[in-house]
This record gives C-alpha cells, structure tokens and sequence, in this order.
C-alpha cells in the first residue's frame, strides 16, 4: 500500500492505494490508536484539522461513567477516503485499542482503498453486508 494525491472529484488530498492486486477477505493493515480524553478533544481537537481525522470511540471517565470521546488512529488508518463503493472495511478492538482493516472485495493494484462509515455493517462470520441505523463496515 502507499499513499499518493487522489485524482478523483469525489476525494480531496490524499489517499491509500494498492500496491498490487488484493484478495477480498484480507487484513491490510492493524493500527494502533491514541484514545484523546473528551475534555481536551472537546476544547482542543474539535477545533483542528486533525479532528477530520479522528474516529469515534467508547471512553470510561474517571468517575466510572461511559462516554464517546475520539481516537486518532495511527499507521495508514485515518488516511482511508470514504466512498459508498468503499472495499476496505474495519473493525474495532477496544480493549487493545486497535483498529484492523479488511478488503471487503478484490482490489486491483493501482485502486484506491476507501472506507464507508455511516450505514453499512459486515457480518464478521457470513462477510454479508447489510445496512443498519448504526456503524460502518467490521464496526465493533
């Protein structure tokens, strides 16, 4: 995979691309993310770029109470594009906190791999998707 300027009129900036041909099924990446606390999400990410970047993600405040605050992903993660016909889906590892992405169809070298994260979930034994009020693609 490498990262390379998107050309199409639906991506802006950067993208993710296969380097060669990929199988559907097929773990391409497994990234690490840094979990912000809501507070400083709230009074300092929000207002940055970097928050366009950022997933959502289940956080346990100190008082015991359960929250969403935002993780960064790191590795290639937050640099997956969004497209309806995405090919890559995720799944999240919370107790790791870990993000893990699969090829939900084959994937030609040179093809950008795009994400869909409204709508749209994968059942993680049939591989089937199906749509939803909640989620996105391998969402846990």
């Amino acid at each position: 995979m490498y990262i390379s300027k998107c050309f199409s009129p639906q991506a802006i900036g950067r993208g993710v691309f296969a380097a060669r041909d990929i199988a559907a099924n097929i773990i391409i990446d497994t990234c690490p993310v840094l979990v912000l606390d809501p507070v400083e999400n709230k009074e300092h990410v929000e207002k940055t770029s970097l928050f366009h970047y950022t997933y959502n993600w289940p956080y346990i405040c100190t008082d015991g109470k359960a929250t969403t605050s935002q993780a960064v992903v790191l590795g290639l993660g937050s640099m997956f594009n969004h497209a309806v016909d995405q090919n890559v889906g995720w799944k999240r590892d919370v107790a790791q906190q870990l993000v893990t992405y699969r090829t939900l169809r084959p994937v030609k070298a040179g093809e950008e791999l795009c994400e869909y994260t409204v709508h749209l979930l994968v059942h993680t034994n049939t591989g089937k998707a199906y749509h939803t009020e909640q989620g996105s693609p391998l969402r846990t």
